[in-house]
């Protein structure tokens, strides 16, 4: 395009900080570890958890909210009205957490989220990263944790069995959850700039205190 111009910034945020943790199988374990996760925080602070299916978002938002958690899910098979109902309460306070599929996505603006839990496997790194990278949008630091399980990769290749371009995709998901490459670093590399090391996050996380 004639006169455009390109704009870039670094992916590496050190204020995140990543983290991988195996996914159990049964829904009541996964449930107990994304609660846990979120009581790791004071009550009344923004978080957004991703789940694969609409199914998971709805059961899983349900068990949060007996748990305690003033939650919502928000997924594409809701109107429009619903939708910007979620958003707004979620926006203006009236909620904590939003537990969602990947409709939850372009235009979300709020600043102060300081955690982004993933319950299965994102679809790509790129998905992940964009994701996770509505923590702590204020510079603060933030959690940013993926639940993974090897059986997350063919669940999803099932759907993308041809889309050769989408399971390499995939595949690179799948590769950062098993790698023991600093994730930061991995991160960095996927989107073609060098990787970086820890030592930025851990200075971010020592200035909590």
């Amino acid at each position: 395009m004639s006169g455009a111009v390109e704009l870039r910034a670094p992916t590496d945020r050190p204020n995140l900080f990543y983290a991988v943790r195996h996914r159990p199988k049964a829904a009541a374990d996964v449930l107990a570890a994304v609660l846990s996760t979120i009581l790791l925080f004071p009550r009344g602070t923004p978080g957004l958890v991703y789940c694969i299916t609409r199914k998971e978002a709805e059961v899983l938002r349900q068990g949060l909210a007996a748990g305690g958690v003033p939650c919502e899910f928000y997924h594409g098979d809701l109107d429009a009205a619903a939708r910007q109902k979620v958003h707004s309460s979620w926006v203006e306070g009236r909620i904590d957490v939003v537990v969602a599929t990947v409709a939850f996505g372009m235009g979300i603006n709020k600043s102060d989220v300081r955690f982004v839990v993933h319950a299965g496997l994102p679809a790509s790194l790129h998905h992940y990263y964009q994701e996770a990278g509505r923590a702590g949008r204020d510079g603060k630091p933030a959690l940013c944790l993926l639940l993974y399980r090897p059986s997350d990769v063919p669940r999803h290749s099932v759907m993308n069995y041809y889309k050769p371009a989408s399971l390499r995709e995939l595949y690179g998901a799948a590769m950062y959850c098993q790698g023991r490459e600093c994730r930061r670093a991995r991160i960095s590399r996927h989107f073609g700039e060098d990787g970086h090391s820890i030592q930025d996050t851990v200075e971010a996380l020592k200035s909590l205190g």
